[in-house]
């Protein structure tokens, strides 16, 4: 049996009063086969409400995994898992949005959420958070729905123009933000070395790839050895001067 280990942290960082960010890890094995899932949300408005919008939409996609999730995994429905995972977006969406416009106070928040079953994963992604695979490299699973991503893909911009532009943090897609959302699911194979991680922006947005890599091909079979590393690449990211809030969840496989 496939078995997974993980662990995370996070950071309000070193300009934010509060954290915004959500996240949780929950694990089961169910008939023999073990499953993982993770989620990071991003939460975005004014005061308290992206917390709250953050929190809100990791509750329910916990709660789902326990009650739904879990057993579509096992059956390898993973066209199930997208149409509930849809579901849930959609519906959370329309309540954020709707209690955002009552309220006069906007709010919304990025989604990415990952879930492994043996040696296959099926993921989901709103907004700009990121899920990555790690191998002897880094791979950028999930695809940015950002002014910023969009710009460079369509040609009309380059990379070095896009970072100078006042749009690029802009969110072409957020839960809650507008009447309408459009997830993006990602679906594939999990390799023997695989490791997967989940960040937010404020995480890769300063983070060099090729130290990530490099860092983390050091020992981390526990969840405390993750952890520490965890906390080591965050503050490397504050010193670098990021200023937002920063989370991350590194996923690792169990030597059998």
């Amino acid at each position: 049996m496939r078995e997974y280990i993980a662990g995370y942290y996070t950071d309000k960082g070193i300009k934010k009063r509060i954290n915004q960010d959500s996240l949780c890890i929950r694990k089961a094995v169910y008939k023999g086969k073990q499953l993982m899932f993770a989620i990071v949300c991003d939460g975005m408005g004014g005061l308290t409400s992206g917390e709250e919008a953050s929190a809100v939409v990791v509750h329910v996609f916990a709660e789902a995994f326990v009650k739904q999730i879990a057993t579509l995994a096992v059956q390898d429905d993973w066209e199930g898992i997208k149409k509930q995972w849809y579901r849930y977006i959609v519906e959370l969406n329309q309540k954020l949005y709707e209690y955002g416009t009552q309220e006069g106070t906007p709010m919304g928040t990025a989604l990415s959420a990952i879930l492994l079953a043996g040696d296959e994963y099926v993921a989901v992604q709103v907004g700009d958070s990121r899920i990555y695979r790690l191998t002897d490299k880094l791979q950028q699973i999930t695809e940015d729905q950002s002014f910023a991503a969009y710009a460079v893909k369509s040609g009309n911009m380059t990379i070095q123009q896009v970072q100078q532009d006042p749009r690029r943090n802009m969110l072409l897609e957020c839960v809650g933000a507008s009447e309408t959302v459009h997830p993006e699911f990602y679906q594939g194979h999990v390799g023997a070395d695989d490791r997967f991680i989940l960040c937010t922006d404020g995480f890769w947005r300063t983070e060099d790839e090729v130290a990530l890599v490099q860092s983390w091909q050091l020992l981390m079979k526990t969840e405390e050895q993750i952890r520490k590393n965890m906390y080591k690449r965050v503050q490397k990211a504050m010193e670098r001067g990021e200023t937002d809030n920063i989370t991350v969840i590194y996923i690792e496989q169990k030597e059998q």
